[in-house]
């Protein structure tokens, strides 16, 4: 008889996310020779945790939501994603309103980032709780509501400490810069 050894993502990730969270304060405390990786990877965070949100939000929509299992799967990978974000935010990369002429990426990251540096990992950390809250439903009205929590979670971020809303043409909102 032949096993085949199958790994779900969630223990592998349940696993992993412990270590690498463990490292980034380390790593961050490191001199960063590549600021513009480092924004290319938090971008990257961002968008796979809008593509997993968005995915919610259409599943959550169609009434699609009474297989819970590959949902709350999404809604957890959108907290591991959102809690090592942060980590990625180095003072090297404070490239808004900056002198930069070597930057070869550009950023929305408002600098009250690097400056109120606490709230903003107090953010990231609602959009992670509010994540793993949906991670651990049981029906599909929990999901409903707890996928409309990560939203506003990230829309009360997106509000602070962003330039201007990534997402807001999909929800219908103007993509100029803000006012404050």
């Amino acid at each position: 008889m032949e096993m085949t050894l199958r790994l779900s993502p969630r223990p592998l990730l349940a696993t992993l996310a412990p270590a690498f969270l463990l490292a980034c304060p380390v790593l961050a405390q490191a001199p960063q020779a590549h600021p513009d990786d480092m924004i290319l990877a938090r971008k990257a965070v961002m968008n796979q945790a809008e593509f997993n949100l968005g995915q919610l939000e259409a599943a959550v929509k169609a009434g699609e939501a009474q297989d819970l299992g590959p949902l709350t799967e999404k809604a957890f990978n959108i907290a591991v994603l959102i809690q090592a974000l942060p980590h990625l935010f180095g003072p090297e990369t404070n490239y808004l309103g900056q002198p930069n002429a070597d930057a070869a990426v550009e950023t929305a990251a408002d600098s009250k980032i690097w400056d109120e540096f606490d709230a903003f990992y107090a953010k990231a950390g609602e959009v992670t709780a509010a994540a793993q809250a949906a991670a651990s439903v049981t029906d599909a009205a929990a999901l409903a509501k707890s996928v409309a929590d990560i939203r506003n979670a990230c829309e009360s971020c997106h509000s602070n400490y962003i330039v201007y809303q990534p997402f807001g043409a999909a929800l219908g909102m103007s993509l100029e810069p803000a006012d404050d």
